[in-house]
């Protein structure tokens, strides 16, 4: 995925439920990531999330910005929690001339 410019994402994950699928549970986002395959510039992205069954409502969760010429950068210790049914998204406040890209969420919950 390269991204067309700035802005939010269209696409937004859904907060998994517990291992069963339905019983919800609130988990502890402990890492973001963000990767791509051609550096270029200094891309930046910011995490969201949103609650509700409605439209996406952004609560920013973190950022991660790659250093100039860097392919990958990522942020932890992140003090946000989400939970199940929630949404999450990333909004590129810089694309930069990088390429094929790929994001990630690390979620923590002790079962």
């Amino acid at each position: 995925f390269t991204p067309a410019g700035t802005g939010p994402d269209s696409v937004e994950a859904l907060v998994p439920y517990e291992l069963n699928g339905t019983l919800a549970a609130d988990w502890a986002v402990t890492r973001a990531s963000v990767r791509v395959a051609t550096a270029g510039g200094a891309p930046s992205v910011q995490f969201e999330k949103s609650t509700g069954t409605g439209a996406f409502d952004p609560v920013a969760l973190t950022t991660v910005t790659l250093g100039s010429g860097a392919c990958e950068a990522a942020v932890a210790n992140i003090d946000g929690t989400v939970a199940s049914g929630d949404k999450l998204r990333m909004n590129i406040l810089n694309a930069g001339s990088a390429q094929n890209w790929y994001v990630s969420v690390q979620l923590h919950h002790p079962f």
